[in-house]
């Protein structure tokens, strides 16, 4: 059940993210660094989706930053070291998750590496939940405000 709920807010967020592009895209014509499908896109081809969500995170949280609008490229825009740090402490969990599998658990000593990973994995990911809440409000609230300002 735990897992169905995750997968949802997955979802949600990859949701978020396409209507966030979008907007970002009405506010800034600049170019990004990436197409619009790479909103969705990135999450599920393997290799690339260990940096290209960031990519596309990084390039709206630039775009809708106040007083982008008038940039003709994102690339001389200094990224946030708040997305730098979500995208860190995502790529670390999933890192963690895969070096630290060790299969089903034969001893106490192999049960307590597993507890011990998961835990440091859960930790990583709570970390890594925290801070793209606050990226996502911060862009919600730029685009929130040039859009009453329009």
């Amino acid at each position: 059940m735990v897992a169905g709920r995750g997968r949802r807010r997955g979802v949600a967020f990859i949701v978020w993210l396409v209507r966030a592009r979008e907007n970002a895209e009405r506010l800034c014509h600049a170019e990004h660094s990436l197409g619009k499908g790479w909103a969705i896109g990135a999450w599920f081809v393997p290799v690339v989706n260990l940096w290209f969500p960031y990519k596309v995170v990084r390039d709206v949280w630039k775009a809708s930053k106040p007083g982008a609008g008038e940039l003709r490229t994102l690339r001389g825009v200094p990224g946030s070291p708040v997305v730098a740090l979500w995208w860190g402490l995502w790529v670390l969990a999933i890192v963690v998750d895969r070096l630290g599998f060790i299969g089903e658990p034969e001893t106490v000593d192999d049960f307590h590496t597993l507890c011990v990973v998961l835990t440091a994995v859960a930790v990583l990911k709570v970390a890594a939940a925290v801070v793209v809440v606050r990226v996502m409000a911060e862009i919600s609230g730029w685009q929130e405000r040039a859009r009453k300002d329009a």
